[in-house]
Parts: C-alpha cells; structure tokens; sequence
C-alpha cells in the first residue's frame, strides 16, 4: 500500500505543479499579449488612430488632432507593453511594422495641420499625406498567427498537465480506496473484538447483578479505557449491593432476636402474672382463715367474760372456765400458724418477682 501511494502522490504533484506552471506561463505570456494586441487594435482601428487621422483630413476640425495624438501615444504604449512580454523574430518585424506605421501617422499629422492651416482642402491634403496600411494590417495578422500557435501550445501543456492530474486523481481515487477499505476492516475488528465482546460481558453481569447473583465476577477491571471506567462502575454497584444485602441480614437477625425477646417477655409476664394471681388466692384464703379464727377467738372471748362473770356468782363453774382457756390457746396458735404462712407466701411472691426482673435485665 505505502509502495503504490508514494510514487502515486509524487506523480500526482508533478502533474499539479505541471498544470499551476503552464497555466501561469499562458497567463504571464500569451494571454497578457492578447490583451496587448486587442489594446493596439483599438489606438489604431475604428475610432482609433487611422479613423481620426481620416476625420481630420475630411473635416478639417482642429479638435480630432488631439484625439489623433492621444490614440498615437495609445498604440505606442501597446507596442511597447507587447514587446515587454518577450516576442519571436516573427513579432519583433510585424512589431516594426506596425510601429513604422504609427509613426508616419504622426509625422503625417504635422504635415496635414499646416496644409489646412494654409487652406488646402481635403482632397489636397489627403493626396499628400495618404499612407498605405496594409503592411501593418498584415503585420497585425502575423501576431494573430503568432498568438493562436502560443495558445494551442499551452492549451496542449494544459491538457497534458490536466491528464497528469487525472491520473493521479484516480490514482488517489483508488489508493484512498484501498485505505477506507483497510480502515473500515480495523474498525470492525476494533468493534467487534476490543469492544462488542467486552461490552457484552459486561451486559451479561450487569443482568446477573440485576438479578441478585452478587457472586458474578464483573469483567475487564482494571482496563485504562472507557471500558474500564464501566466496569469500575459496575463493581461500585456490586459492592453497593452486597452492603445492603448485609445490612438487610443483619436487620432481619435484629428483628428476630427482638421478637424472640417480645415473646419470652410475653411469657415471662404471664407466668408472673399467674404466680402472682395464685399467691394472691394462697393469701386470701389465708386472710379468710385468719378472718374465721377471729370470729372464733371474738366468741370465745365473750365466753370467757360471760363465765368469769358467772365464777364470780358460782365457783362452780371453774372446771368450764379451765376448758375454755385451753380452746383459747388452740385458737391464739392456729392463728400464728396462719401468719406465718401468710408470710411464707409473701415472701415467695417477692422472690418470684425479683427473679422475673433479672430474667427480663437479662433479655434487654
């Protein structure tokens, strides 16, 4: 490929700077004389230098001898600019020619001032200064044949030159070619192999991700491109999502273990609270005990009174009254048994209570 591209540019800028050359040859040499021999036809042709020359003659009007003047110094410049481009031994003699004819127009017109000025007229004046304009006619058709060789010349240099740069356009054409086609084959293994199958790799986590397998491995960590600012994303994703799966564990763990709590709670209060309701009937029955002993101590005791009182009027009655204090003492016992057992109760009651609260200090 660099084999047929470098020759194929060096003939192509041969063939450009070929073509920029003969074109500025044409323009600096034939086409600026064409405009040159235009400006000459036109100091000496119709309303130039010999159609004035004629009026003055004829008409005998002082004012056309300047505009003879001025279309004499006009076709002088011309001939001399003509000449400044360079010219063949062929426009150097018609050149002459045409500068002879020039010339004997001037001196011609100091001739035909001071005929008129003395009063000749026009027919006089035209026999005496009539000059013959077929040479530099002919001279004028030289440098035509001249000019029209000179442009056929740089037309075939340009036409040479512009074969030059189609060639090498065609050349480029196919070489440019070539080079797409080797690029659009790099650009299909860049994006087939540097990019579709990393890319399709990282779908495929991405969509295993999103499914929550948060084992996936995410692919082509650690590259320096954009690829690898992907997978870096990705993996803050992953990461991300593996710390909140974490934290979901861990809140599942902690409401478990607080249910866990609210239900032995909730067991411990009620077995508490069944302790507490059977204690609770353990002392009222005790108080109702107690309650029934009173009443039976209340009796005795208006029994006592009744029978000391009887004492005092009949000593007869102190075996009764013997009787009676011993019930008394049975009673005054039974009575202290059922405090003491009242009291047992209590006790166990505050024991029970005291071991739930370190149960649930224990729970927290």
């Amino acid at each position: 490929m660099t084999a047929y591209l470098i020759p194929t540019v060096g003939h192509g800028s041969r063939g450009i700077s070929g073509l920029g050359r003969t074109w500025g040859d044409f323009e600096s040499g034939p086409a600026k004389k064409v405009v040159h021999l235009q400006e000459l036809g036109a100091a000496i042709g119709y309303g130039g230098m010999i159609h004035q020359f004629k009026n003055y003659i004829f008409r005998q009007d002082h004012q056309l001898v300047d505009k003879v003047q001025v279309m004499v110094r006009a076709a002088n410049v011309a001939l001399s600019a003509y000449r400044a481009v360079g010219v063949n031994k062929k426009e150097s003699a018609a050149l002459k020619t045409i500068g002879r004819m020039i010339a004997n127009y001037a001196d011609n017109l100091l001739v035909a001032e001071k005929m008129v000025a003395a009063g000749n007229d026009p027919t006089a004046v035209d026999k005496v200064v009539k000059i013959d304009d077929s040479p530099a006619f002919e001279a004028i058709a030289v440098l035509n044949k001249e000019l029209l060789k000179a442009r056929q010349a740089s037309s075939s240099a340009v036409y040479a030159a512009v074969d030059d740069t189609t060639a090498f356009s065609t050349g480029m054409a196919v070489a440019i070619g070539i080079l797409l086609g080797v690029l659009v084959m790099v650009q299909i293994w860049f994006t087939m192999f540097r990019l579709g199958r990393p890319l399709r790799g990282m779908v495929g986590a991405m969509g295993r991700l999103a499914d929550g397998d948060l084992k996936t491995k995410v692919p082509t960590l650690g590259r320096g491109d954009e690829i690898g600012d992907m997978a870096n994303a990705v993996q803050v994703f992953k990461d991300n999502a593996v710390r909140a799966d974490r934290m979901a564990e861990e809140q599942k763990r902690e409401q478990e273990s607080k249910e866990k709590r609210r239900v032995a709670l909730e067991t411990l209060a009620k077995s508490f609270e069944a302790n507490v309701a059977d204690m609770l009937d353990k002392v009222t029955i005790s108080s109702d005990a107690m309650e029934s002993t009173a009443k039976a101590m209340l009796s005795i005791a208006k029994q006592t009174n009744t029978q000391s009182a009887a004492a005092e009027q009949a000593s007869t009655n102190v075996q009764t009254v013997a009787s009676a204090a011993e019930e008394l003492s049975g009673s005054i016992a039974e009575i202290g048994r059922q405090v003491a057992q009242s009291s047992k109760i209590a006790s166990r009651a505050v024991k029970d209570a005291e071991s739930t609260n370190d149960k649930i200090q224990g729970l927290t």
